[in-house]
């Protein structure tokens, strides 16, 4: 804790993100006013400390973590935190297949040198460091005609994670051996798809709601054990 007060740092991209507005018309809802993970973890965790508690939503909408890596040093560790949540993947394994992509935005080995580092100059600062995997993705009538192809299986109702399932054991290894916390976002979602269509929770099929984001906040304060 520094300055007499505590600070929480949510690094990501559009699923942290408290600004995100989806163009898919179809399933078009209003993110304008949602009240994402990081403004619950506020809510819940601020009457349990005896300092003052910051949380700061360091998520940009379309970033990959090569884009990430620009703005880390002013994003989080220019506010000195106290614990640090990443989470990225999803825009770093896609293949935009619709515009003629053949690889992704992010290699793997890009993806895991990237995590490093983030790792490596946060352990440097003594903060604390919890990685979180992605969640799942869900097929919609826009994305078929963006993922169409191999990595992806049109035929499967899980098949727009086909590259994604090649990114989360990246991040599950890195904190394996770097000796960090893990939350698995993307389990506990395709565990909770068993009983629950996740439309309820992923209205455009990747970006929560605030039903979709309560269900992350509950998974990181159980983590916490709060």
């Amino acid at each position: 804790m520094k300055n007499n007060s505590y600070k929480i740092v949510c690094f990501g991209d559009s699923t942290t993100d408290a600004t995100f507005i989806p163009k898919d018309a179809k399933h078009q809802v209003n993110y304008k006013h949602l009240k994402v993970f990081s403004q619950i973890l506020g809510d819940e965790l601020a009457s349990l400390l005896d300092k003052k508690l910051e949380v700061i939503n360091s998520g940009i909408s379309g970033d990959t973590t090569e884009d990430a890596k620009h703005r880390f040093q002013s994003d989080v560790l220019d506010h000195n935190p106290d614990i640090v949540f990443i989470q990225f993947g999803a825009n770093d394994q896609s293949i935009r297949q619709d515009l003629g992509k053949s690889t992704a935005n992010v290699s793997l080995d890009s993806f895991r040198e990237n995590l490093l580092y983030f790792i490596t100059e946060l352990k440097k600062t003594g903060c604390k460091i919890i990685l979180m995997t992605p969640g799942i993705m869900l097929w919609t009538d826009a994305f078929k005609l963006n993922y169409f192809r191999a990595p992806y299986r049109l035929q499967e109702p899980m098949g727009l994670n086909g590259n994604l399932k090649n990114y989360i054991p990246i991040i599950c290894k890195l904190a394996l051996l770097e000796n960090i916390e893990l939350i698995n976002i993307f389990n506990k979602q395709i565990a909770h798809s068993q009983a629950h269509n996740m439309f309820d929770l992923l209205p455009d099929g990747i970006h929560p709601n605030s039903k979709g984001h309560e269900f992350i906040a509950t998974i990181i304060l159980n983590h916490l054990k709060i």
